[in-house]
């Protein structure tokens, strides 16, 4: 048998051929970068980029985040969104948004900006549109991706908050009032790109549970 065998004689894996090998360091070589580097958080978002007109496949920049603790999913638009929690279910959720208050990232509803408009919903071909206006006097159109809207599009991580404890987790967890917006069902909090995580983690460490697309839609 094999383990009788004297050592030099024994089988040997194929990675153990020098020639493998070295055709695998040239693989590597002339394609720039190993695949662990590619597949980094950063590198991920950078490929994928959320606020870029060109991207057919767009990451949230929460991505990371939400991919180690949720089922993920396609949206309109080419958004890739965070579905369905692995370690809570929508009775958690619920007792979560009656309660205390939970937050979602909710960039991949485009954002328009818009002046001369008063506060209120407006009908549009797919569907109600909300605007809300900003202490600065400006004001925010949110919509669904499939919703067609003429305006200028805003590239700008969008997060909303709802709950009792909404208010107060923003107010502890975000420096700047400017970045945000509060009606009478919730909060929204604004992060210009390149912020978005950092702003996202801010929040969930303030107290502030995540739910998934699933799990909103029947509360």
């Amino acid at each position: 048998s094999e383990g009788d065998a004297p050592r030099h004689l024994r089988r040997r894996a194929r990675s153990h051929s020098l020639a493998g090998t070295w055709r695998r360091t040239a693989e590597k070589a002339s394609s720039g970068r190993s695949r662990r580097s590619r597949r980094r958080g950063w590198a991920l978002i950078e490929a994928r980029d959320p606020h870029a007109a060109t991207s057919t496949v767009k990451y949230l920049e929460t991505h990371v985040y939400h991919a180690k603790r949720f089922e993920m999913g396609a949206v309109g638009g080419g958004w890739t969104v965070a579905i369905r929690r692995r370690d809570r279910g929508c009775r958690a959720a619920a007792r979560s948004w009656s309660t205390h208050c939970v937050a979602w990232d909710a960039t991949f509803e485009r954002c328009f900006e818009v002046s001369a408009v008063a506060d209120g919903v407006y009908e549009t071909r797919g569907g109600p549109v909300v605007a809300r206006r900003a202490p600065d006097g400006s004001t925010w159109l949110t919509s669904h991706p499939r919703t067609p809207l003429v305006g200028r599009a805003v590239a700008v991580n969008r997060f909303r908050l709802e709950g009792p404890e909404a208010a107060r987790i923003v107010e502890q967890a975000v420096a700047s009032p400017r970045d945000i917006v509060a009606d009478d069902d919730g909060v929204d909090v604004f992060a210009p790109p390149g912020r978005g995580r950092d702003v996202w983690h801010a929040l969930v460490m303030a107290g502030a549970p995540p739910p998934g697309l699933a799990e909103r839609r029947p509360i």
